[in-house]
């Protein structure tokens, strides 16, 4: 799993997340590759936003990226879990999912060599995963275990955790937990 990071100025935030201690990994031009000071992959794309600014943050999450087998089987189990339509981007290789009213982060799946983490264990660890927040609980296990999903150990009654189709965890909470 990794972010994109969309920012107003490319060469400014570089020089700015280097200074931060980021690695540079690869330049396409168009996107940035970096490993933060602990190793996670992040990509900075330049995509202009009405919120860039004075006093403004200088990225906004613009997607969570997810590495698996088979970015069309993922992508239709979140779909069905979050209700995202899919976006323009939606091929054997990669899907994006996004929200209809265009808030919070896209959700894009990838085609990677992708080895599952195995939850708990350090040996095999997850580096992300995902809090998703549902107002009914009991109707969202329902609906993610329909859809394919396994409960794992851990988590407890209040914030279960779960392992989508290829195995990234997952929790599923409420507001007020």
């Amino acid at each position: 799993m990794h972010l994109d990071v969309f920012v107003a100025d490319l060469a400014a935030t570089d020089t700015l997340v280097v200074r931060s201690g980021a690695t540079p990994l690869q330049d396409r031009g168009a996107f940035r590759t970096y490993a933060d000071p602990f190793g996670h992959p992040f990509c900075l794309y330049e995509q202009p936003s009405p919120a860039a600014g004075a006093g403004r943050p200088p990225g906004v999450l613009g997607r969570i990226v997810i590495d698996c087998d088979d970015p069309s089987a993922l992508a239709d189990f979140y779909a069905g879990l979050l209700g995202m339509p899919r976006t323009g981007e939606d091929g054997p290789d990669r899907v994006t999912l996004a929200g209809g009213d265009g808030s919070g982060p896209a959700l894009a799946f990838q085609r990677a060599r992708y080895v599952p983490p195995r939850w708990p264990d350090p040996a095999y660890p997850a580096q992300m995963h995902l809090d998703l927040s549902f107002g009914d609980a009991r109707a969202a296990r329902q609906r993610a275990e329909r859809l394919g999903a396994i409960r794992l150990d851990g988590g407890g009654e209040g914030c279960p955790v779960y392992a989508d189709p290829a195995g990234h965890p997952f929790c599923l909470w409420t507001p007020g937990q």
